[in-house]
């Protein structure tokens, strides 16, 4: 009898069982994250999507349709919105308007037109504003909404906060401007009513901001004019339009519903779009012109996304690589294990095909319950199922390591020729798939080289298997080529070794007469830690850039706005844990050099403040200047000493001024310090009291930068804007960084570090043990015949930690090597500018902490495996000699 009951009492040991648990964690803990990975990328992928959607501007988040400057075409009477309405919406079709709310058309004035009466050493500045959707937008807060009328005199609304600024009430009268070319033709207007709006974060709001509060314009002289929007009622088309010149412009636009949209609908939506754009005047209602940045937001959505996935296919098949060469090795001690019962299967007439089955049936169960438990703890953290096909790709790999092994055990029963044929074609197969190996690794890493800076658009969410393989390839490549390495070396030393050190001398010996598969655990180790340390480096550089974009936003651990804080300033000094206070006034300015032309002049946000509060609120923060900071530049004669966030071409003018409040203030000297960028706009710091002294009068403090340790900070936050109505906004650092960590892909990407160190680890440790246990029998042997002549205990130590240690030693340290060169060698591979902002392709930065840590806990895991096989060498001698007795 052959059959299956009598080989499993031939081959069940305690070493079977604890061969065959090693294959069920194994495969286990490759199918879990490599099956779990893809479906939780696709849920924080849509999630990402609504959130850019969500927090674009405007213009990233809308589509926006205009007849431009010059097309008067538009009816003047009825409703002038409704071709155009008509025609986008059927040219996008129901499927792609379903994404958007209902549309907000507008029809305004181009351009700045004066007001007057102003107030001395005051310009005012206006725009007309028509909206049939302005009344659900708006709550009339006194006075009334304008209505159309045939009273010359054009009624108009303001909004509330405009009208405490510029000191107007209801029932004044303007003059404006009939066009902004003639300004001395004027139109008198009435305000009726003034309102408050209704959602603040409202798309007309940020097309027109000047309709909630008056706009700053620096003015060509120096000064300062306040622009602001006056809402006409709709019936006034007609008049408008015959009243004022113009330009006028003609606006549809539809903003995106978040919630809306997933990435399923992107293809259909972009080809509406696409529709859109090429479509001609007759299908859209008009000539007309779509602007949007959806496309942008899209764009870096994908990018983002790609990104992720890139990391995500890394991860996959790093453990697919770690866990093949571990099950092959595994299957391989499972059938030395088996290689008794098998000469007595054989020797009973069963054939190789018989053994292999029931090494099938011996090895099928472990390795099945190992990728059920790994598939369910797949479905359990993603919620729901998830395809099964790594599962299967495990099993078919575990069957096929367990074939080959079988077969491996059984050629000593085949005749001598058979066994040369056999070794000329192992040889040859190891050649070519090592040359196909470098080959397609080399290809890789040039094609990744070659990659565009720019990220091109309409990129395929999904990058290729071979972009997703680069990483590994590369450290399998490193640990192909240290292996060979190391297999010269030992044949080296072992060559011009002395005998008299004969537990140095065996160990190289039996290094070199090890068989090839006794490798694959150094190539698991080097791409475990080569995979470990990538992955650490791209979270690094995510913190690092998170970090410092959310010390920018505040410019401190705590940032108060508001006006005339001075009484708020001496609390918040004298809170607990607060070390340093800024107090700053901020004001819109310019600086101007001599002479016309672009860089000439350039706008600016102005702090007037001390600088050296400043500096010590940045200090021990990332916005605190480095020691290769640019020296003070001087540019002559007396003036402010200034402080910019960024190297200004007006200051390379001869005789650069700063313009603040119609005042010319000449520029001395100046430092770029990028710790003070906040924003799109570059920022001026001036001292205050040089700046007071030039105006003659004293100026209030906007803004407090404040320093304090993380609990004094949120008490603060929540504290202060009940010290004083007019605080505005309190924004602490360490609340914005929370919720940066908590966008999806960030969180995802956080989550796959933490996943692949977890696997990484504990499949190491299965490959450290493995490359012990792949010469485990071989060196027993030699230990029990030297141990009967006399070898001694020191001499039989030495023999295993030669053999076992420098191996995986180097393995470690060329995976740790392999890690920290992979951003240099392919600095095109991921792509986090989606997420830090900025030019694309940023280059990582590994942290030196994470590396050091994870190559000290792959030495400790190399330690304790070594320590335990060197306890199995100083076992009794009659156990020894028993095990000499073996062939």
């Amino acid at each position: 009898m052959t059959g299956p009951r009598t080989w499993t009492r031939l081959a069940g040991s305690a070493r079977s069982r604890v061969l065959l648990l090693l294959v069920a964690v194994t495969v286990a803990v490759v199918t879990a994250p490599a099956a779990a990975l893809p479906p939780l990328t696709d849920d924080a992928a849509a999630q990402r999507l609504t959130q850019s959607v969500r927090e674009a501007p405007r213009a990233g988040r809308s589509l926006s349709v205009t007849t431009g400057y010059d097309v008067p075409e538009m009816p003047t009477e009825g409703t002038p919105f409704d071709p155009v309405t008509a025609g986008v919406e059927q040219v996008m079709g129901p499927a792609a308007m379903a994404h958007f709310s209902p549309v907000t058309p507008t029809v305004s004035t181009v351009g700045t037109l004066a007001v007057s009466p102003a107030p001395p050493g005051e310009q005012r500045l206006a725009r007309l504003v028509l909206s049939p959707t302005l009344d659900d937008a708006v709550r009339w807060v006194e006075g009334r909404a304008p209505a159309a009328t045939t009273d010359p005199v054009l009624q108009v609304g303001l909004s509330a906060t405009s009208a405490r600024a510029l000191r107007v009430r209801v029932g004044d009268e303007w003059s404006i401007a009939t066009s902004p070319a003639a300004p001395e033709q004027r139109r008198r207007v009435v305000v009726v009513g003034l309102y408050d709006p209704v959602a603040a974060e409202a798309d007309l709001w940020s097309a027109f901001s000047e309709l909630r509060t008056p706009v700053p314009i620096p003015q060509p002289d120096g000064g300062i004019a306040q622009f602001t929007g006056l809402v006409v009622a709709p019936g006034e088309h007609q008049r408008l339009r015959e009243v004022f010149a113009g330009p006028f412009l003609y606006e549809w636009a539809w903003a995106i519903r978040p919630d809306r949209i997933t990435p399923a609908d992107i293809p259909d939506f972009e080809a509406a779009m696409a529709r859109l754009r090429s479509a001609t005047a007759d299908r859209t209602g008009g000539p007309v012109q779509v602007r949007s940045g959806l496309d942008v937001t899209i764009d870096r959505w994908r990018t983002a996304v790609v990104t992720t996935r890139v990391m995500d296919g890394a991860v996959g098949t790093g453990l697919v690589v770690l866990g093949i060469p571990l099950l092959l090795l595994l299957c391989r001690l499972r059938a030395e294990d088996r290689r008794e019962a098998d000469r007595l299967l054989t020797s009973r007439g069963a054939s190789r095909g018989q053994s292999v089955g029931l090494a099938l049936l011996d090895v099928a169960p472990a390795a099945l319950a190992g990728a059920l438990v790994g598939y369910a703890a797949a479905c359990l953290s993603v919620g729901r199922g998830v395809p099964g096909w790594w599962a299967a790709l495990l099993l078919a790999a575990v069957a096929v390591a367990t074939a080959h092994s079988t077969l491996s055990g059984l050629t000593d029963l085949t005749g001598r020729g058979d066994r040369r044929r056999l070794g000329r074609v192992r040889s040859t197969t190891r050649v070519v798939a090592l040359l196909l190996g470098l080959g397609v690794t080399v290809a890789a890493v040039l094609t990744a080289r070659q990659t565009a800076a720019e990220t091109p658009r309409g990129l395929a969410p999904r990058p290729d298997l071979l972009t997703q393989s680069l990483p590994v390839l590369l450290a399998v490549c490193a640990g192909v080529l240290l292996v060979l390495l190391l297999r010269g070396l030992t044949r080296l030393l072992a060559a011009c070794g002395s005998r008299r050190g004969v537990g140095v001398w065996l160990g190289l010996l039996q290094s070199v007469r090890s068989p090839q598969v006794a490798t694959l655990p150094v190539v698991a180790i080097v791409v475990a830690a080569s995979l470990t340390v990538w992955l650490t480096s791209i979270s690094h550089t995510l913190t690092e850039h998170r970090e410092l974009q959310t010390w920018r936003e505040t410019g401190a651990a705590l940032r108060i706005d508001g006006d005339r804080l001075e009484d708020v300033t001496g609390t918040v000094r004298a809170h607990s844990g607060v070390h340093t206070v800024a107090p700053l006034a901020e004001r819109p300015g310019q600086v101007a050099g001599a002479g016309g032309g672009l860089g000439s002049r350039v706008s600016v946000e102005v702090l007037l403040g001390s600088s050296a509060e400043v500096d010590a609120v940045h200090a021990g923060t990332p916005l605190e200047p480095g020691e290769d900071a640019a020296p003070p530049r001087v540019l002559g004669g007396d003036g402010l000493a200034v402080v910019t966030s960024a190297p200004l071409p007006a200051l390379d003018r001869p005789d650069p001024t700063l313009v603040v409040e119609n005042r010319r203030l000449p520029i001395a000297s100046v430092v770029v310090d990028p710790g003070l960028a906040s924003g799109d706009r570059p920022v001026v710091l001036a001292p205050r009291e040089a700046v007071e002294r030039a105006l003659g009068r004293p100026v209030t403090t906007t803004r407090l930068l404040v320093a304090a340790d993380e609990s004094a900070a949120a008490d603060l936050a929540a504290q202060v804007p009940g010290l004083s109505p007019m605080v505005t906004d309190v924004v602490g650092r360490a609340a914005i960084a929370r919720s940066r960590g908590e966008e999806p892909l960030t969180a995802h990407i956080d989550t796959v570090v933490i996943l692949t160190a977890a696997a990484a680890a504990l499949l190491a440790a299965l490959a450290v043990h493995a490359l012990a246990a792949a010469t485990a029998t071989a060196r027993r042997r030699v230990l029990a015949r030297a141990r009967v002549l006399g070898m001694r205990t020191g001499d039989r130590r030495r023999l295993v930690a030669v053999q076992v240690l420098p191996p995986a030693v180097a393995a470690i340290a060329a995976g740790l090597l392999t890690g920290q060169a992979l951003p240099p060698l392919v600095p095109r591979l991921v792509d986090l500018s989606p997420f830090t902002g900025g030019a694309p392709w940023p280059p990582l930065t590994p942290s030196w902490a994470a590396v050091a840590a994870i190559g000290a806990g792959l030495l400790v895991l190399v330690l304790a495996v070594v320590a335990i096989d060197l306890r199995a060498t100083t076992g009794h001698l009659t156990s020894h000699l028993r095990a000499g007795e073996d062939p």
